[in-house]
């Protein structure tokens, strides 16, 4: 069962709450570079190295430039044709891992 702040903060595709409208982009301090299908991150204040699979790589790239979470959530969505609800999801505890670390920068939308 899922709980209900999970419900709350995860928009539907014809539905986008407020956290859809939020921005990222990567932090920039943090240097990368693409390995084959992945990436590998590496903030040189913090000593930080954070590898990331090619889903990861994927939503990295993506990131270049501010971009809305709902927006990362339609690539990944329509890159592995699985549903939107599930896509956000993973957007969401990726971007969230990454923002724990310092990786990116989230912009009021």
């Amino acid at each position: 069962m899922q709980r209900t702040e999970d419900r709350e903060a995860t928009p539907t595709a014809g539905n986008a709450g407020s956290l859809s409208r939020v921005r990222v982009r990567r932090a920039a301090s943090v240097l990368s570079r693409e390995v084959l299908d992945e990436a590998v991150l590496l903030d040189p204040a913090g000593g930080l190295y954070f590898g990331v699979n090619p889903t990861g790589r994927l939503l990295w790239s993506a990131m270049a430039d501010a971009v809305t979470l709902a927006e990362l959530a339609r690539l990944l969505a329509g890159r592995y044709r699985i549903p939107y609800e599930r896509a956000w999801g993973d957007v969401s505890r990726f971007v969230g891992e990454l923002e724990r670390h310092g990786l990116v920068e989230i912009l009021a939308p």
